[in-house]
């Protein structure tokens, strides 16, 4: 998963089952701010996401309607 939560980053939810692709994105949206919340596929990252509190925003790639 992602850093500690600050009280100004906004969460963004990440579900992506190609751990080289989460590293590289959890990077990129880190380094912009973001609090990044992750998971192997969709109901995972969800899971982890509600566990932490709700996400403020989230991602779909362009080829999974």
């Amino acid at each position: 998963m992602g850093r500690p939560i600050s009280a100004m980053a906004k969460r963004v939810l990440l579900a992506e089952d190609d751990p080289n692709i989460v590293e590289s994105l959890i990077f990129l949206l880190e380094r912009a701010g973001f609090d990044v919340v992750s998971g192997m596929n969709g109901q995972a990252a969800l899971g982890a996401a509600l566990v932490d509190g709700r996400p403020q925003g989230a991602g779909a790639p362009a080829e999974h309607p």
